[in-house]
């Protein structure tokens, strides 16, 4: 008996062994003939029977690190590197270099896979039905990259969302997911043991969206009074449907017209009386980073004008932001526009960090909850210095933390009693220890949904040395329609 079962775990062992070996055989078999980023595309969790790698599609564009000139890759399977097509007529279109995911399974089987030259500001399109319809601009021969809100391009029923990435000559990959602008087909991107993006379905964000809407006055989100402030707020505009209505996507604020034109209106005005100079209250934000030392930023008495001043030099230089303009709210979600400029390193930086705290809740607290925190300074203001802190500080965003907040955070919006935060955002990550939203539910800390989430702490970058391979997992889709596949 002893004999038989050595033998029997010999078995095993060699067993498991041939096992490890074949795949690893496999896995060999699937890399990319001539090098190149490989990127894998799984299909298998979406738990949507329509959609399956003969009716989804990629499009590969970015820069030429070597002619700096836009271009597509042009792919031929999932064994060999694609190649670079510059655009240099106005003639070439993206759909010519869309490719199915079908065509691009490797011979030995498995997953569908791109293998992606080297290419900077690079961006993997995915869409369900059709390959993107991108045509180029004549005058910069650049693409047209897909508009969503334009119903003239031929793009605007097409379902699809986008990667962002680069592939550096020396061997480095940054990849990661993105909702700064909208969200129409959850994902993933697993890299080297990592995973980022946000994996659950639409319905689950928009669910979050309107608990946190209703919340702020007390609301239950199945009261008829919850469903009627959800209806004529702001946030539910960003829900996109088509004439059959099918859910679209999400979009991001400020980056819809003018629908979120004035939204901060009350909040700017509270918070340029609490930042007052007459107050000898500031904003701080330091910019070791740029070896500027920390710059202070405080309101002129009676106006919107936010003026930073560098501290601790005999001759201090001085950046001034005037928030009495209409944009200014929408630049808020934006963080990239009028009055923020972003004429230099600290111009964008200061807009940087700034944005950030007003979207994420973090301005006008009250300095008793953040004993120990690496927040206030020894004068009670608050000073913003880097992601490392700000990832500390996380259980405190979008006004979390039990009387912390020192003024009325409801006040926001064309009602006055919205909450003053991006609540796209809010309702992207649903931290775990927001107590706006309903748990219990996924928390998704590495999502982007805001540009500037890197500093705040929650973004989904991933930085890989040495083009390990990546996997986009393709998130819940149940019970979506898909435009031109649930038609047919």
């Amino acid at each position: 008996m002893k004999i038989y079962k050595m033998n029997q775990f010999n078995i095993l062992i060699f067993s498991v062994i041939i096992l490890f070996a074949t795949d690893e055989i496999a896995f060999a078999k699937n890399q990319c003939d001539g090098g190149g980023m490989l990127v894998r595309f799984d299909l298998s969790k979406t738990n949507n029977s329509r959609i399956d790698n003969q009716n989804t599609y990629i499009v590969v564009l970015g820069i030429d690190p070597k002619t700096k000139k836009h271009a597509y890759v042009r792919m031929n399977d999932g064994n060999h590197v694609g190649t670079l097509v510059d655009i240099n007529n106005a003639n070439i279109n993206g759909k010519d270099y869309g490719i199915s995911l079908s065509e691009l399974i490797p011979g030995s089987g498995g997953m569908a896979q791109a293998c992606i030259p080297h290419l900077t500001s690079g961006r993997i399109y995915i869409s369900f039905a059709n390959p993107l319809d991108m045509p180029t601009d004549k005058e910069t021969l650049t693409p047209k990259q897909p508009d969503v809100n334009n119903p003239q391009t031929t793009t605007h029923g097409t379902l699809f969302d986008k990667v962002e990435f680069n592939y550096s000559s020396s061997g480095e990959t940054v990849i990661n997911p993105t909702g700064v602008d909208f969200i129409a087909i959850p994902y993933t991107i697993q890299q080297a043991g990592h995973e980022y993006g946000h994996f659950g379905g639409l319905n689950g964000i928009i669910h979050n969206m309107k608990t946190i809407v209703c919340g702020a006055t007390g609301e239950s989100t199945n009261s008829l009074e919850c469903s009627q402030r959800w209806n004529s707020s702001e946030w539910s505009s960003l829900i996109v449907y088509n004439s059959e209505h099918f859910l679209m996507r999400i979009d991001a604020p400020g980056r819809s017209g003018n629908r979120f034109q004035g939204y901060f209106n009350n909040y700017i005005h509270e918070l340029s009386r609490y930042y007052s100079s007459s107050l000898n209250r500031s904003i701080k934000i330091d910019l070791k980073e740029l070896n500027q030392g920390i710059w202070s930023g405080a309101f002129e008495p009676n106006t919107k004008k936010l003026i930073f001043t560098q501290n601790g030099t005999s001759n201090p230089k001085t950046l001034s932001y005037d928030l009495s303009v209409p944009q200014a709210s929408n630049s808020i979600f934006m963080g990239a526009q009028a009055p923020f400029y972003n004429k230099n390193a600290v111009d964008a930086t200061i807009a940087r960090d700034l944005t950030s705290a007003i979207i994420s809740g973090m301005l006008m607290r009250q300095e008793s909850a953040f004993v120990g925190m690496d927040f206030f300074d020894h004068q009670g203001n608050p000073v913003f210095k880097n992601k490392e802190q700000m990832q500390k500080l996380l259980k405190y965003f979008f006004n979390n933390g039990i009387n912390s907040v020192d003024y009325t955070w409801n006040q926001c919006g064309k009602q006055h009693d919205a909450p003053c935060l991006n609540v796209y955002s809010e309702a992207m990550h649903a931290l775990s220890f927001d107590k706006n939203i309903d748990h219990p539910q996924d928390s998704y800390l590495n999502s982007y949904a805001f540009s500037y989430d890197d500093f705040l702490g929650m973004d989904g970058t991933n930085i890989q040395t040495d083009a390990k391979p990546a996997t986009i997992v393709l998130g819940d889709m149940k019970g979506r329609k898909i435009p031109y596949i649930d038609l047919r």
